[in-house]
Parts: C-alpha cells; sequence; structure tokens
C-alpha cells in the first residue's frame, strides 16, 4: 500500500516536470519569433492582400528594435493585424473624401 501512494506521487512529479520543459519550449519559441524573419511577415501581409505594407511595418518596428513604446513586442501578429487594421480605417476615412470631390470638383 505504501509503495503504491509513492508511485503516484513520482508519476504526479514527472507529469509536473514535463509540463514545466514544455512551458520553457514555448516561451524560448516565443522569444525567438522576436524579430520574425522577413519571409514570414511578408506571407502574413500577402494572405491579407497587404503586401506592400510587410516592408513598411519590418522596417518600423526593426527601426526600434521591436519595442512597442517602453516594452519588448511579444506577439507580431497582432502588431501586424492592427497595423492593417488602422490602414483599412485610414483608407475608409479618405474614400468619401476622394468620391465628393469628383461630383464638386
Amino acid at each position: 500500500m505504501l509503495h503504491a501512494g509513492v508511485n503516484k506521487y513520482k508519476i504526479k512529479i514527472a507529469k509536473s516536470h514535463k509540463k514545466e520543459i514544455e512551458k520553457k519550449k514555448e516561451n524560448t519559441n516565443k522569444i525567438k519569433s522576436i524579430p520574425p524573419e522577413y519571409d514570414r511577415v511578408y506571407n502574413f501581409f500577402q494572405e491579407k492582400e497587404y503586401p506592400k505594407e510587410a516592408r513598411k511595418f519590418y522596417d518600423f518596428y526593426d527601426s526600434k528594435n521591436w519595442y512597442v513604446g517602453k516594452n519588448k513586442m511579444k506577439k507580431w501578429k497582432s502588431a501586424a493585424s492592427g497595423w492593417i487594421n488602422r490602414l483599412k480605417e485610414k483608407q475608409e476615412k479618405e474614400k468619401p473624401k476622394i468620391e465628393l470631390e469628383g461630383i464638386y470638383g
């Protein structure tokens, strides 16, 4: 009976140790992904149908050493999505002006 409890305890320790190792690997992969390779950034922007913005995004954050304000960037895809969303908003704001200028100009 005593041995069965000890074995269960050893199994729990082994499982928790395995989870810790997996978390460290995940964190290491996240750290390695910043800065991302340009090809990955380009492919992401191409999938979103904004391939010309990839170089602008990459160069902008590369010049800032991949910092957002005072913090090191953690998720470049989220930052890229925000970049695209702001670009879309800007395009939407400019669109009515161009149409009105064509009508009244």
